[in-house]
């Protein structure tokens, strides 16, 4: 269950429920296997995987979430073949044309037909909130699941007054800057990969992996306009991550020094080390995610 991405939002407020009364509130979102003939079906488990379990689990102020989303896979092509196969029988055996409007009749039944043999597949979204911040910390590398996650979450707690952090200074223009060669925080250092766009948009993107970030011919590229949209960082071997221009952690890593604490953990069971993982996870975070965002010039005032 460690984060591979975060999306990060700021809670406005406090959340002014008490424990018990989120529990209750995600007792009515919770997950259930799609219908026949539903498409999609989304709700909350529970986070520790224990059956019959509460629905969220609290450490130290964060209080961990998990979403299942399952939705049925029937691929327009398998339809078509469908559709076009009895369409061909229709008009070899009728001898006129099927029209659109009848195509259209025909897809629908079709769809309707194949609809309860389709395959399910099945994810989990994974957040946490970490009261103490006011940050709630989202596992998507896309905003569109992160959106799925928050309207479930808003339907079960009745509202949820949050939006995406934004940081006071230019993300592009600190990560180009970092580049060029500039102070960064302490114990962050450069990656090995990078992103670089042209400001105008007429000369394509660059995308550099694998290289020293310092090389001339990178340099070269940022000497001619190009700044920098994507970087890849790594904090004092704790954590490496690339960050974007829109301040979402991608592929999110911890590595060997917090994994060696990890594994000084001796729990027994599936729920406890899930719930040393979430404990030294959210530490981790909590003490490295100020800083980034200092280094950005803090919180923008405004969402």
């Amino acid at each position: 269950m460690w984060f591979k991405n975060l999306r990060i939002y700021r809670l406005a407020g406090s959340l002014e429920l008490t424990e018990q009364e989120v529990e209750e509130g995600l007792t009515t979102q919770t997950f259930r296997p799609c219908g026949q003939m539903e498409l999609d079906s989304a709700g909350f488990v529970p986070p520790l995987g224990q059956e019959d379990g509460p629905l969220t689990h609290s450490v130290n102020g964060c209080r961990l979430f998990c979403m299942r989303r399952a939705e049925r896979l029937l691929p327009a092509a398998v339809v078509n073949e469908v559709v076009a196969e009895k369409v061909a029988h229709i008009e070899d055996s009728e001898g006129y044309p099927v029209r659109r409007q009848e195509r259209n009749r025909i897809k629908d039944a079709v769809f309707h037909e194949l609809l309860p043999q389709a395959f399910v597949r099945s994810r989990l979204v994974w957040a946490y909130l970490d009261e103490s911040t006011g940050l709630l910390l989202v596992d998507a590398a896309s905003a569109n699941r992160a959106e799925e996650f928050l309207v479930v979450l808003r339907e079960a707690l009745g509202s949820l007054p949050v939006y995406p952090l934004t940081v006071s200074q230019s993300p592009a223009n600190i990560m180009s800057a970092w580049l060029r060669g500039d102070d960064r925080i302490s114990g962050l250092s450069l990656g090995e990969e990078c992103e670089l766009r042209d400001p105008e948009g007429t000369e394509g993107v660059v995308r550099c992996r694998g290289v020293d970030l310092s090389d001339p011919e990178v340099q070269a590229h940022l000497e001619h306009g190009r700044y920098a949209v994507r970087l890849a960082l790594d904090w004092e071997d704790r954590l490496s991550f690339v960050l974007g221009d829109d301040f979402v952690l991608r592929r999110l890593r911890f590595g060997d020094r917090v994994l060696e604490e990890r594994e000084r953990d001796e729990a027994d069971d599936e729920a406890s080390r899930r719930d040393a993982d979430f404990a030294l996870m959210a530490l981790e975070l909590r003490t490295f995610l100020p800083r980034l965002i200092d280094a950005f010039g803090g919180i923008a005032e405004t969402p």
